[in-house]
């Protein structure tokens, strides 16, 4: 049975997708630190919980052992507190997704999908917007998003890693 882990899996869109995975025969761990919500969406669910951050290399590590693909959704996702802690969001978000990648680099977990933001691209791109307009984000937020996005990039080419 494959297993996988969402980080931030007990947040709005990964409390939605578990039971979809669960639906197509995955066992799912969650990775969550709980800073903003409690497991609620998830109690009832057959899922395996480690309480823990992502900027934890040794939470990281015993999370990825076995499974065979990452969702990762965790973030600081607050725009207002994004600008009000500006280095709270660049070590969580950014910080959090570098351990994350370079611990599943490690381990050869290959296959990871990143969930990022429009406003790691939008803020003041001129219009219409697509995947080749120049990023230019208005938040901090946006930038730290940007930022792990560049990350996953070059983790990406130069690990030989599937990540989207």
């Amino acid at each position: 049975m494959k297993k996988i882990l969402i980080t931030g899996g007990c947040g709005f869109v990964g409390s939605n997708l578990i039971p979809l995975f669960l639906d197509k025969g995955y066992k799912v761990r969650v990775l969550d630190n709980f800073s903003n919500i409690d497991s609620q969406y998830i109690d009832k669910l057959d899922v395996e919980v480690i309480e823990g951050d992502i900027r934890d290399k040794a939470i990281v590590k015993e999370s990825i052992i076995g499974v065979e693909g990452v969702i990762h959704l965790a973030a600081s996702g607050s725009v207002v507190e994004s600008v009000k802690y500006p280095v709270d969001n660049f070590d969580n978000n950014v910080i959090g997704t570098f351990t994350l990648l370079d611990e599943c680099r490690k381990q050869k977990i290959n296959n990871i999908i990143f969930a990022s933001t429009g406003g790691a691209l939008i803020g003041n791109a001129e219009p219409p917007v697509n995947e080749k307009s120049l990023p230019l984000p208005i938040s901090p937020y946006g930038s730290s998003k940007l930022c792990c996005e560049a990350y996953c990039s070059s983790f990406s080419h130069s690990y030989d890693m599937n990540i989207t």
